[in-house]
């Protein structure tokens, strides 16, 4: 796992809300107003630590067989996260970025 870079710097927060975006995580989040096909993304990262919203993020398909909280989620929204292929170094802390901007 990469050392977690989650920046506060608003281009850096702009470049990972256009990722999240143009990798279709719109089509099943909102982040706030609630559920759309999965889980409503405002404050996850207060709910979830950055290493597992990393491993979720990576690794959706394997998350979902080891891990409890990820299969829990599964049960619950009955669609598992598709795996959009996210780059560990270059994409995950611009979107790693965006979730953070919205905690709160």
């Amino acid at each position: 796992m990469p050392k977690l870079d989650i920046s506060t710097d608003a281009a850096a927060i702009a470049q990972g809300r256009d990722l999240f975006s143009a990798k279709g995580c719109v089509g099943c989040h909102k982040i706030g107003g609630g559920k759309l096909v999965g889980p409503d993304l405002k404050g996850v990262t207060a709910r979830r630590d950055p290493e597992w919203l990393a491993k979720m993020i990576l690794r959706p398909d394997v998350m979902v067989k080891e891990d409890d909280t990820a299969k829990k989620l599964l049960a619950e929204h009955m669609v598992p996260m598709p795996n959009q292929n996210v780059d560990a170094q270059k994409e995950l802390p611009l979107l790693l970025s965006f979730l953070k901007s919205n905690e709160k």
